[in-house]
């Protein structure tokens, strides 16, 4: 099997720290690493669109920017590659708030190890690859279904599609939040419980035999891009939401 090629992006300034993550990032085994580095945000940016990076590492504390600054214009111009940070110890913080905004994770400079770093690197491509395809999901489902995605996307019932395999293919906010999982986790994992179409269900979330937690769900079949999927709704108590009273309206 030929080996895999990544072309990772660093943006660094730092002589010292390019040069440790190169010798981290020697190709071995199965994954060849395709390092290209640059000192300046707007020289490694430019780079993009040549380069065609799986991923970005970027250091906060550039020269011409810096702070959470660094990583907002990075992201404008980063075409939608995803972005892990490089942090010094005082910058956590920092780096924290960029994850929020959309940074896939963060690496403290001195702190991590060639097995990090490059599980770190994996599970970044990975984790932007589940959210694009689950946002190419829900626009081709807003395009067939207009009014969708703001009903899915801003009520709170937790909205999941499923196909026929039980793999998530797109989970809303409030799905992830009544789950306590990021979407990005949810999107592409498979359920643990059978769906039952057309039929109320109790799923236990929380596995604790003192106090457990439930919610109830609800399932539809329905047609998405082609292809047989679940639509389920997730509720907690006598709480329900404009899409969970639509599909009980229709009769699922």
């Amino acid at each position: 099997m030929a080996a895999q090629t990544l072309r990772v992006l660093v943006i660094e300034d730092n002589p010292g720290d390019v040069r440790l993550l190169e010798e981290m990032l020697i190709p071995t085994g199965d994954v060849q690493f395709e390092v290209r580095s640059f000192a300046k945000l707007a020289s490694g940016l430019a780079a993009v669109q040549d380069f065609e990076p799986a991923v970005i590492l970027l250091d906060l504390g550039l020269g011409e920017t810096q702070g959470l600054e660094t990583f907002t214009a990075a992201q404008e111009g980063a075409g939608g590659v995803p972005i892990v940070i490089l942090s010094g110890l005082g910058d956590e913080a920092v780096a924290t708030q960029a994850v929020a905004t959309g940074a896939q994770d963060y690496l403290v400079k001195g702190e991590f190890t060639e097995e990090r770093l490059r599980r770190t690197i994996r599970y970044a491509i990975e984790r932007q690859r589940r959210a694009a395809t689950a946002e190419e999901r829900i626009r081709t489902l807003a395009a067939e279904e207009p009014g969708f995605a703001e009903i899915v996307m801003n009520q709170p019932d937790g909205v999941m599609v499923v196909d026929t395999s039980r793999k998530v293919l797109f989970a809303n906010p409030a799905a992830a939040r009544l789950f306590t999982v990021p979407v990005d986790e949810l999107v592409g994992s498979e359920l643990e419980f059978n769906v039952r179409p057309g039929a109320t269900q109790m799923v236990q979330i929380r596995e604790d035999l003192r106090n457990p937690s439930y919610l109830e769900a609800h399932s539809a079949q329905a047609v998405w891009s082609g292809s047989d999927v679940h639509v389920l709704t997730f509720r907690e108590g006598e709480k329900v939401g404009v899409f969970g009273r639509l599909l009980r309206s229709m009769g699922f």
